[in-house]
């Protein structure tokens, strides 16, 4: 069959009518092949016509087509938020819940330290002799730590005069011994050398004590100290940090 060129400017072939003569030739190579030819070109003839086709189609009408694509994704975007986002209505019971387990759960731990509160005051009450006595023991064996905790719960309970005598005696024996502690740790740090990252108050309580003398220097960077020690002895302080350690050979 021939390609025949009409008047309109399109393209006639056995009776077909085509916009271009790429599709009249097309379509006259597959009408040459027979039915399986044609068959078997027809999705690539698709696919070529539609590329044609948008080849075809104005700046303005492309434009015009990917905003309208563009809309869409927007609008099945804006749908699946509104399906997938929780109501206000929700929300606020959801909130409502979580607010009323808590009160609920707040509510449990009071009762719960309430009748805590209410069996030691009614220990207190019932066993305060044995109480007392075990206490006075704990503290005659050097105890203090135990005695306290014997007595704490029962403070503002009993007040009989041996209870608060005994509260007393613990209480100084709590306080002379934790004084014994801090003296202890200050005699081990005494003994102990200087090291870099120490404080001014480190280094005093050290073996190194006080310096003779000191020399200070102030800069845009801060304040340096040479602590003086004699015998080639020296220490340097930056901002009240030991950074650096002299030693005479």
């Amino acid at each position: 069959m021939a390609v025949e060129k009409l008047d309109n400017g399109t393209y006639s072939v056995g009776g077909k009518t085509f916009p271009t003569a790429e599709e009249a030739f097309a379509y006259d190579g597959l009408k040459a092949e027979g039915p399986q030819g044609e068959a078997a070109k027809a999705p690539a003839a698709a696919a070529e016509r539609h590329g044609w086709q948008w080849t075809r189609m104005s700046t303005s009408s492309r434009i015009g087509a990917v905003a309208a694509f563009a809309l869409l994704v927007l609008f099945l975007w804006g749908v699946a938020k509104v399906l997938l986002m929780e109501s206000e209505p929700a929300r606020a019971a959801r909130i409502q819940a979580e607010a009323t387990a808590f009160d609920a759960t707040l509510a449990e731990a009071r009762a719960a330290a309430e009748r805590q509160r209410q069996a030691a005051a009614e220990k207190c009450s019932t066993e305060a002799d044995a109480i007392i006595a075990d206490a006075r023991k704990r503290l005659a064996e050097g105890n203090d730590y135990m005695a306290a905790e014997l007595l704490s719960p029962c403070k503002g309970i009993v007040t009989s005069e041996s209870f608060t005598a005994l509260a007393a005696k613990v209480e100084a024996a709590r306080t002379a011994r934790a004084e014994r502690l801090l003296r202890e740790e200050q005699e081990r740090k005494k003994q102990q050398g200087v090291a870099i990252g120490m404080s001014k108050q480190q280094v005093l309580d050290s073996s190194w004590g006080k310096p003779r003398s000191i020399n200070t220097t102030t800069t845009a960077g801060g304040t340096r100290e040479q602590w003086v020690y004699g015998d080639g002895n020296y220490l340097y302080f930056t901002n009240n940090v030991l950074t650096s350690i002299q030693n005479s050979r």
